[in-house]
């Protein structure tokens, strides 16, 4: 099929065609998403030192988290078939901007919990449009052999981020500001949305012109991706608090601010480094791609109840674990959902990505609840329970998906 706008046609074998090699077509995807990101990541990285400025307590920050996943929830659908139809070159620009708006308007404006919450939702949004927009540009620029690697460099965004974040700590939190880490990352976004190459607009291009048919090409898959709407939902649920409250467990466990900055970083490191690896595996292990999802949060669940403990070396190895398998299957998901639905990528994603997004904004706020009423430990369990609960329905969605698609062009099975 060709673009209505006159560009060629896009099909997944056409990186070959176009002058942006697949290294740079994942750097530039993991970047933007890494943009969109910082919105949220930075507030959990410096949330000892935004709760001295502005003064409130872990609610606060749970709440500033939950608004921009809420804004993202509410958006992803939408914002998945709107990027369907614009394309992946402005679907690109569009997340970049709204990165940039957040992060620069946190920096510039948040001097209180309103302001801040409100920034924070625009960073949900961003979120929301990248994600769908960097799957479709990889759906269909990258050799179907190396996509779950690309996916799982891709989805290291978050972690990548979270690493960052960490870095924040001791070189720009504790020194010149939190503001200025926000105000920092808002340029990079900026200069992003800017410089995205007009290549991109070959790959991926506008290509369906209206919503029904963007529902018709999810054929027989709705169904079991409503399970794994709702299998993600308690999925981010679980992991999404590591983001926000991961340096307040470190320093409540006796570790001070600084070291908890670093450790968060190598957590995140970790967390880069199984995504990455889980991607690899799911391009040599093709029908056990949302199995292996589920088995992941399973084995989260145990490093949850680690970080449960309060003690200084389990929560450190509850940490690394709960990057590594708690919250190394957001890859995964995304590759596994785009190849059962290769026609139509970005707006498959954007309704699991709803699922994700809702998950990842009860959690926080939840967690947040939970820590100032009850205590951080309890929190740390609940959390475990819902890994529990999203592994065993993203293993029921796993089977049923294979049940009722069939391989496409250019994609798998769940």
């Amino acid at each position: 099929m060709s673009d209505p706008d006159g560009d060629q046609p896009a099909g997944p074998g056409t990186s070959e065609q176009m002058r942006l090699a697949p290294g740079q077509l994942v750097a530039l995807g993991l970047a933007i998403a890494v943009c969109a990101s910082l919105p949220m990541l930075l507030t959990g990285a410096l949330a000892v030192q935004i709760r001295a400025d502005l003064g409130f307590g872990a609610t606060g920050i749970g709440a500033g988290v939950a608004a921009f996943f809420v804004a993202g929830s509410l958006g992803s659908v939408a914002l998945g078939r709107v990027v369907e139809r614009v394309g992946g070159r402005r679907g690109l620009q569009l997340a970049a901007t709204l990165a940039a708006t957040s992060l620069l308007g946190v920096a510039a404006f948040g001097q209180g919990i309103v302001p801040l919450l409100a920034f924070l939702a625009f960073g949900g949004l961003a979120n929301a449009a990248a994600h769908p927009a960097t799957n479709l540009v990889l759906m269909r620029g990258v050799r179907e052999r190396r996509r779950g690697l690309v996916f799982g460099i891709k989805q290291s965004a978050i972690p990548v981020a979270s690493l960052l974040g960490g870095l924040a700590v001791p070189a720009i939190g504790l020194t010149v500001g939190w503001r200025w880490a926000f105000a920092g990352a808002g340029v990079v976004a900026l200069l992003l949305a800017a410089t995205v190459p007009h290549d991109i607009a070959r790959i991926a291009p506008r290509r369906v012109p209206d919503g029904s048919q963007l529902v018709d090409r999810l054929g027989p898959a709705r169904a079991p991706l409503l399970v794994v709407t709702v299998a993600a939902a308690f999925a981010a649920l679980a992991a999404n608090p590591l983001a926000g409250f991961l340096t307040i467990t470190y320093v409540d466990a006796d570790v001070s601010e600084a070291a908890a900055g670093w450790l968060l970083a190598l957590s995140s490191a970790i967390g880069v480094s199984a995504r990455v690896t889980v991607g690899w595996l799911a391009d040599r292990f093709t029908r056990l791609r949302l199995g292996a999802v589920g088995a992941l949060l399973l084995g989260g669940a145990g490093s949850f109840g680690l970080l449960a403990t309060g003690q200084t070396l389990p929560v450190v190895l509850g940490a690394f674990l709960g990057y590594a398998l708690g919250w190394g299957w957001p890859g995964l998901l995304n590759f596994s959902v785009s190849s059962a639905r290769a026609q139509a990528p970005a707006a498959a994603t954007g309704i699991v990505q709803t699922g994700i997004y809702f998950g990842a904004a009860v959690g926080p706020l939840g967690f947040g609840l939970v820590v100032d009423w009850v205590s951080l430990g309890f929190a740390w369990w609940l959390t475990a329970c819902s890994a529990v609960i999203g592994g065993l329905l993203m293993l029921v969605g796993h089977y049923w998906l294979r049940r009722r698609t069939q391989p496409e062009r250019g994609g798998h099975v769940a």
